[in-house]
């Protein structure tokens, strides 16, 4: 999993999330990408 987070993303609290799974990548452009990308690494746990 990768987050993708420019100057501005930073500010407008927009950012990339890349998930890698396998064989399968998946690119989401999201809102709070930092509050996703934790919540998702908290479920793992």
């Amino acid at each position: 999993m990768q987050l993708h987070q420019s100057f501005l993303g930073k500010a407008l609290n927009l950012g990339t999330l890349v998930v890698t799974t396998g064989d399968v990548t998946s690119t989401y452009f999201i809102e709070n990408p930092m509050e996703l990308r934790n919540a998702l690494i908290n479920a793992k746990k």
